[in-house]
């Protein structure tokens, strides 16, 4: 619910606001910290309840947790060692840096501290509920993209501009974002900053949506949600959040057949293999042969490998690698380089000593739901819905993390805010439910 208000406060900030209080820049600033704000409330409140009952509460943690809190702190001291005594940076620098490569970790072990004020039963209506979340930013979106396709024009009512790109603050939001200038056709970017913050939404919680709103039940009772979920991943225009899509139905799909894996492959794999393969062959010059989204990527990476190689063990500093440029060249005399990949980002800054914490910890999250498909039955996997949940979470995680090799999907708040806070509340779950079982 927060997240959701949250998108709306944040559209008719920087955009109605924006345009008719024509507020300045330097007034707005604290408006669009809003969910920076809301961590740093949490967080007073894990801090004031260590100094009150907390602490005999942070005893009772998982202890598999309280060893990633661990290691999570630890590599905290450490990368920001770096930037202040071998760097020579300041603690602004590093926060900075933070904010983009490690603000989702911090999310989860702020809320994982204020499990004790939900009760189980409390928690699994919250994240059943997202379900309805999805669905009214389904429903939206889709009246959102008719609306900017039928009459582009009422955007400026809104205060949207056609001559800005990006969206800055006290700076009119762009009017849309268009495929081809020439063509006219919008990128769905609904209540989102962007539209690729869009697809990063849909990517992240399709799983879950797949858990709640899908499964167990018949193609005919959710066809119509099916449709918009397909629909909204298309208008947004972007090819790896097609991909990713997929992808992610593919690797759910199995998962959900696995009773009928035949059929699943004979009816569903083997003719989408076959109409991805035509479509790939077709356009393989808009798909595969595009510049800057395909060569120009691989151009940064071989960049990226000389520049690492020159400092690999601490890196070069908190901030060097800007998180949303578009720069294809490095130049010798700027402060950042952006190598279009967030994994690479962080090697850059904190070279591989600093990398290995967050891979660590990245690598104990996904772990948490496919060791129930992998390592364990798949009795175990239909027995409890928090192992089907917690699977959802991992798969979404998975996603991201793969279209982070060329592009951020871990800096877009608007995304790991709400998914770190749900990762929280349904690991808690099946942790109580592991218990009493």
């Amino acid at each position: 619910m927060i997240f959701l208000w949250g998108l709306l406060i944040h559209f008719f900030v920087f955009t109605v606001v924006t345009r008719w209080v024509r507020l300045s820049a330097s007034r707005l600033e604290i408006l669009w910290l809003w969910k920076e704000i809301l961590v740093a409330a949490a967080g007073l409140l894990v801090v004031w309840f260590w100094f009150t009952s907390g602490r005999k509460k942070y005893l009772e943690l998982n202890k598999k947790v309280r060893l990633w809190e661990f290691i999570f702190l630890l590599g905290i001291v450490v990368t920001a060692s770096f930037s202040l005594l071998i760097h020579d940076q300041s603690i602004g620098q590093y926060f900075l840096a933070f904010k983009y490569d490690f603000l989702w970790f911090l999310i989860f072990f702020i809320w994982y501290h204020l499990w004790y004020f939900l009760s189980s039963e409390q928690r699994k209506n919250i994240f059943s509920w997202y379900g309805k979340v999805i669905k009214i930013a389904l429903i939206g979106a889709f009246v959102w993209y008719f609306i900017i396709f039928i009459k582009p024009w009422a955007l400026k009512y809104f205060g949207y501009s056609t001559a800005v790109f990006e969206w800055k603050v006290g700076q009119q939001p762009p009017a849309t974002y268009y495929t081809h200038l020439n063509q006219w056709l919008p990128r769905n970017q609904f209540l989102f900053e962007r539209p690729i913050s869009r697809w990063f939404f849909l990517i992240a919680f399709w799983p879950l949506f797949f858990v709640l709103v899908i499964r167990k039940k018949s193609f005919e009772k959710t066809r119509v949600w099916r449709f918009l979920y397909a629909f909204n991943v298309i208008v947004t225009f972007s090819r790896a959040a097609r991909w990713a899509w997929m992808v992610e139905v593919l690797v759910l799909g199995v998962i959900s057949q696995r009773k009928s894996l035949v059929r699943f492959w004979k009816y569903v794999i083997l003719p989408l293999v076959l109409v991805l393969g035509l479509v790939g062959y077709l356009w393989r010059e808009q798909i595969f042969y595009r510049d800057y989204s395909n060569t120009g990527h691989l151009k940064m990476v071989s960049q990226w490998i000389e520049k690492i190689s020159e400092k690999p063990r601490f890196g070069r500093w908190a901030g060097f690698a800007g998180p949303a440029s578009h720069q294809t060249e490095i130049n010798t005399t700027a402060t950042e380089y952006n190598p279009e990949n967030q994994f690479l980002q962080i090697i850059l800054e904190f070279g591989f000593i600093g990398f290995l914490f967050r891979w660590w910890l990245f690598a104990r999250f996904l772990r948490l739901g496919f060791a129930l498909v992998f390592s364990l039955s798949y009795k175990s996997l239909s027995a409890s819905d928090s192992n089907r949940l917690l699977l959802s979470m991992s798969t979404g995680l998975l996603w991201l993390a793969i279209s982070g090799l060329v592009l951020h999907s871990f800096t877009d708040r608007m995304i790991v805010y709400p998914f770190m806070a749900l990762f929280w509340l349904i690991l808690t779950h099946h942790l109580s439910e592991k218990k009493t079982h």
